[in-house]
């Protein structure tokens, strides 16, 4: 298929200044969008604008939402419709972008109004995304039935479901039968041009951390969905068997007061240190200093991890929870994943892991990044399913 520019209204509730996951995730593929010649509208919440400028080819509309969390959210979705019918009037869109929302639909209603295509994409399974947070049990329950339901209108009603990783894709086949041709897979990407190569030693003189040290790295948010919580027991393993061993966690998030707690009570301070969240060219020379990176989270999670993308981009090895979302690690030979949430087991991955470190596996590990997980290469990938989208709507009109 010929590629055609598309105007595509993508519309998020999040804050896109945030340098986590969906928010990383929303901000490069726009820009790779805009790269490739696309017009890109985002439509999100006041507080959600970037703290740099993408591209001068993306529009930026923000919605008032006065609150965050779940009423801000209601007040996006109300004020929403009104906004795309003005966009409508005065600059013609070709699609509708919604990343997930759990308790709005009303970009889908408009389309369904205007019989515009409407695409969904999701980053995780919803319903267990909810489940695996540990907040009021009543409230919790009530949430859960809503974003059942919104899931399902969604899945029933949009004309492509674009997800991160098979296991979501099998969710939803199964779960609200939705035909395969309507879903499609699209891993997350990685900035290729921040995420490379570096020279550890000078990464580690640069950052202040010891030349000689082995060092296990992660990179993200903190919530108990991640399994951190067994970073001491595992590193208790590690340190018995390389006493050089020292462990860098670059993030924030619920989990992280409690992780330095355990790290205290274990008497293993000077073997940990902890960096909030930083900007991506930092981000990366903290990756540099790592000799192998680690992701754990609960397997039931369903995403695509873009920790892991960082860290191979780096060039660095990787040990990870065996999942639908990893399982390229293992097609390409690109560090260890673990079965087992055991810290002996783990420990173990993580020094056969360690042992993977050299000059040619990076050089290996990221090729396979830049060939097939490049947000280019995504761009690419999600242009040729909603070019498909909106001839497939012009056809039926």
């Amino acid at each position: 298929m010929k590629k055609q520019a598309l105007h595509i209204v993508y519309v998020i509730y999040g804050d896109l200044g945030q340098l986590v996951g969906n928010s990383i995730h929303a901000v490069e593929i726009t820009k790779a969008l805009a790269r490739q010649g696309h017009l890109v509208t985002l439509l999100i919440p006041k507080f959600g604008v970037p703290k740099e400028e993408i591209s001068d080819k993306v529009r930026i509309i923000t919605i008032p939402t006065l609150f965050k969390g779940a009423l801000g959210s209601l007040i996006f979705g109300i004020l929403a419709p009104i906004y795309l019918f003005s966009l409508s009037r005065n600059c013609p869109f070709d699609l509708v972008y919604t990343m997930q929302m759990s308790f709005v639909i009303t970009p889908l209603l408009y389309c369904l109004i205007t019989k515009l295509p409407h695409v969904v994409e999701f980053h995780s399974i919803p319903i267990n995304e909810l489940k695996l947070q540990r907040t009021n049990f009543i409230k919790n329950f009530f949430k859960q039935k809503i974003v059942q339901l919104t899931t399902r209108i969604y899945c029933s009603y949009s004309d492509l479901i674009v997800v991160v990783s098979k296991h979501i894709a099998q969710f939803i086949f199964t779960t609200y039968r939705v035909p395969r041709e309507r879903v499609a897979i699209i891993p997350n990407g990685v900035d290729i041009h921040t995420y490379q190569i570096m020279d550890k030693f000078e990464c580690r003189k640069e950052l202040g951390i010891k030349i000689n040290a082995k060092v296990i790295g992660y990179i993200g948010t903190l919530y108990s969905y991640h399994r951190m919580d067994r970073i001491v027991d595992i590193a208790i393993s590690v340190l018995s068997k390389c006493i050089d061993a020292y462990f860098i966690i670059v993030g924030n998030g619920p989990y992280l007061p409690i992780l330095k707690q355990l790290v205290e009570k274990a008497n293993l301070s000077d073997k940990f240190l902890f960096i909030k969240t930083v900007p991506g060219p930092l981000c990366a020379k903290y990756i540099n200093t790592f000799d192998v990176g680690i992701c754990l989270h609960d397997p039931n999670y369903g995403g695509f991890p873009m920790k892991l993308l960082n860290y191979l981009a780096c060039g660095k090895p990787v040990v990870a929870t065996h999942s639908p979302g990893t399982d390229y690690i293992a097609e390409h030979h690109l560090g260890v994943l673990v079965n087992s949430e055991d810290p002996e087991e783990i420990a173990q991955a993580i020094l056969q892991a360690i042992s993977l470190n050299s000059g040619e596996f990076a050089k290996r590990a990221r090729d396979v990044i830049v060939r097939f997980y490049s947000w280019e290469a995504k761009a690419n990938e999600l242009v040729v399913h909603l070019q498909r989208v909106v001839l497939a709507t012009n056809i039926k009109k």
